[in-house]
C-alpha cells in the first residue's frame, strides 16, 4: 500500500492507496506524527509520497523513512508521466502538476481542462498527447471577499458558507459582497470554460477539483466531472510512475 500526503496551507490530506484505489482518507488541520502512527497501525504501508507547500518537517520525514521501504518528497525535479510546455516549471504549483497527472492518466488521449476551485481558481490544460500547456490563475471566492475588506476602509468581511448561490440583486451590503464574489466567480468559470471549448475543435474534458468543486459543479451547465480529491490521485500516479 502507498501513503500519499498532501500538505496544504490550511489542511493536510493523508490517503492510503492500494494500487490506484483509495482505501482511506483523513484530513487534519495540524499534521503530527501521531496521525501517521494511527495509519501505520491500521495499514501495511510500503511506500510514501509527500507533497508540501511548507518547509519539510524533520520529525515527519524521519518517521516515514524509518517505517517505509521506499519514499520520496515531490519537487519540481521529480520525473513526470507527461511532458511540460511551460516556461517556468520551477514556479509551477505542485498541486497543478498533480492535477494534470491525474487527468492524463484517467483520461488518456483526450484534452483536459482541470480547474481547481480553492483559495485560488487555477485553470490547467493538458493535451491528449500528454503535454501540459499551462492555464491561468485568479482569486477564489474567499480571497475576493478578503480583498474587498482589506483594500477598502468601510466594507466588512462577508462570510460565505460555501453552499448557497447569493441573489444576483442584493438588498444589503453583506449580500452585495457575496453576490459579487460568488456570482462573479461563477460567471468567470462559465465564460472561461466556453472560451477553452471554442479554442479546441476536439473533445475537451472538464474536471473540477478543490474545496469548492462540488458547489461550482451544481452552478455550471457544462458537462463536468468533479472530485475534490483529484490532487491525491495525481500524486499517486506520479508516485507509481517513479516506482
Amino acid at each position: 500500500m502507498n501513503l500519499i500526503i498532501d500538505v496544504g496551507n490550511t489542511k493536510t490530506k493523508i490517503a492510503v492507496f492500494e494500487g490506484r484505489v483509495m482505501v482511506h482518507l483523513k484530513a487534519v488541520f495540524s499534521f503530527q506524527v501521531n496521525d501517521l502512527e494511527e495509519i501505520f497501525r491500521d495499514f501495511s504501508i510500503q511506500s510514501y509520497f509527500l507533497s508540501s507547500v511548507k518547509n519539510e518537517d524533520e520529525l515527519i520525514l524521519n518517521y516515514l523513512n524509518s517505517n517505509c521501504k521506499l519514499g520520496e518528497v515531490f519537487s519540481s525535479s521529480t520525473p513526470l508521466p507527461f511532458k511540460m510546455d511551460y516556461e517556468t516549471p520551477n514556479t509551477l504549483g505542485l498541486d497543478r502538476i498533480a492535477l494534470a497527472a491525474a487527468a492524463f492518466c484517467k483520461y488518456p488521449s483526450v484534452n483536459s481542462l482541470i480547474i481547481s476551485c480553492g483559495t485560488c481558481i487555477t485553470y490547467n490544460l493538458i493535451s491528449g498527447e500528454g503535454v501540459f500547456n499551462g492555464g491561468g490563475i485568479s482569486p477564489g471566492v474567499h480571497m475576493r471577499l478578503k480583498a474587498m475588506q482589506h483594500f477598502t476602509d468601510k466594507l466588512p468581511l462577508a462570510e460565505w458558507n460555501g453552499r448557497l448561490i447569493p441573489q444576483l440583486i442584493a438588498k444589503n451590503t453583506n449580500e452585495a459582497l457575496l453576490s459579487g464574489a460568488v456570482n462573479g466567480a461563477l460567471c468567470e468559470l462559465t465564460e472561461v470554460i466556453n472560451r477553452y471549448r471554442q479554442t479546441f475543435t476536439r473533445e475537451l474534458n472538464i474536471i473540477l477539483s478543490g474545496g469548492d468543486a462540488k458547489f461550482f459543479e451544481k452552478g455550471l451547465k457544462n458537462s463536468i466531472f468533479a472530485d475534490s480529491n483529484f490532487v491525491l490521485y495525481g500524486l499517486n500516479e506520479i508516485h507509481h510512475y517513479n516506482s
